[in-house]
């Protein structure tokens, strides 16, 4: 099984998004996959998590992450300018699949870097799921109170 991962860091000197492209294999059927340049930078593959629960109903529920490793000398191949973007809050998608498979390759993860380090050319990143969609209220209408489907009086205004 091979991987592939998107990430999209901020460049500051722009204020825009770019996408960096990594590929856990030097194989050229994976490297122009979706006719985009795929560049080896993953360097183990990573750990994903997908624990809900505790089982028994009486702990928080746990959001799903993932760990990825990536050689930051690919990724400036790539783009010479990746060491200096800052990569908190940064998109990823982490694909899966075997080399000579067509894309679309299965989404393993999708989330946004939660903590990063850049040491000695490695780019470690740690991703969590992005929880802020979930984080406006679903419902917003209100009852007018007027009676049928709009409820009695006692219901003007609730949710």
């Amino acid at each position: 099984m091979q991987v592939l991962a998107t990430i999209a860091p901020l460049n500051p000197a722009s204020g825009s998004r770019v996408t960096l492209r990594a590929s856990s294999a030097d194989d050229r059927r994976m490297l122009a996959l979706n006719s985009a340049k795929w560049v080896p930078a993953i360097i183990r593959r990573p750990s994903i998590s997908d624990e809900l629960f505790d089982g028994n109903f009486t702990g928080a529920i746990n959001d799903g992450g993932a760990t990825i490793d990536l050689a930051m000398f690919g990724l400036k191949r790539q783009d010479s300018l990746a060491a200096k973007y800052r990569y908190a809050g940064a998109a990823v998608t982490i694909y899966h699949g075997e080399i000579g498979d067509a894309w679309p390759w299965d989404v393993a993860f999708t989330g946004i870097v939660d903590t990063f380090t850049n040491d000695a050319e490695r780019l470690s990143l740690r991703l969590k799921v992005n929880t802020a969609p979930f984080g406006v209220p679903a419902l917003t209408s209100t009852y007018a109170g007027t009676g049928g489907k709009e409820g009695g009086a006692d219901l003007k205004f609730k949710v």
